[in-house]
């Protein structure tokens, strides 16, 4: 039998075994290249997978214990609907390399929406998929940008949010060592050190320190400095997610 017989062949017992999940494999014959093909490709969550996640995709369409996985996909692409639940539910645990994949590789895009989005929102560049950012915009996206999905993260909007020319950041904690502790605040990057603790640690709206000395009278004494215990800036209020939408 021929190479390319047999690349049809197998292309054909694939695509049987994944028609109830929705997702095809592709055989490019002579080449034998393949490609898995679903639903919603054209979506900001199908086109983070095929960038971020074809590997992991390619070795799980050929399996028949990735059925699950792949209708979770095909759904959460398209639709955007509770199938996106179960997508990251599946890659909380471990053996699942696609949907662990999808669940750290492509947050905010890949989650269910409801309503009508009003704001455009995007991971920060540079921050190691560790922060998000949003402003009001003519043209929204679908992005979902929280701390339920971007975690130790603080969501933080200025005043007036989300009105027109303002923008809105979900920014982990970044701390580094002083001379007699470490000081902590939100930041646009990846941390190597998020949490830090002391004999005094002191919050403002200024940041958060660990130290030797007590706190200053403008400062509240706290157990550690972390994400939850550095606060927005005076000009900012503290919300749960910069992306907003309405029903």
């Amino acid at each position: 039998m021929s190479s390319v017989s047999i690349h049809l062949r197998r292309a054909v017992e694939i695509v049987g075994v994944l028609t109830a999940a929705g997702c095809v494999l592709i055989v490019d014959p002579p080449e034998g290249d393949a490609q898995c093909r679903f639903a919603g490709e054209a979506t900001a969550c199908g086109a983070c997978v095929k960038a971020q996640c074809q590997d992991e995709l390619g070795r799980c369409c050929g399996e028949r214990s990735c059925e699950t996985t792949l209708a979770a996909l095909d759904g959460c692409a398209a639709v955007h609907d509770a199938r996106c639940t179960t997508l990251k539910a599946l890659g909380a645990g471990e053996g699942n390399a696609l949907a662990a994949c999808i669940r750290s590789r492509c947050p905010g895009s890949c989650e269910p929406f409801a309503g009508r989005s009003s704001t455009s929102c995007e991971v920060v560049a540079l921050s190691g998929r560790a922060a998000c950012a949003c402003k009001t915009s003519s043209s929204p996206n679908d992005f979902t940008c929280a701390t339920a999905v971007f975690s130790e993260t603080k969501c933080c909007a200025p005043h007036g949010w989300p009105s027109p020319g303002l923008d809105c950041q979900c920014r982990p904690a970044g701390c580094e060592r002083t001379e007699d502790g470490c000081t902590c605040r939100l930041v646009l990057y990846s941390p190597t050190l998020r949490v830090c603790e002391g004999r005094f640690c002191c919050t403002s709206d200024e940041g958060c320190s660990c130290r030797e000395r007590g706190c200053d009278p403008w400062e509240t004494r706290v157990d550690k400095c972390d994400v939850g215990a550095i606060l927005c800036r005076s000009d900012q209020t503290a919300l749960p997610a910069c992306s907003v939408r309405s029903e």
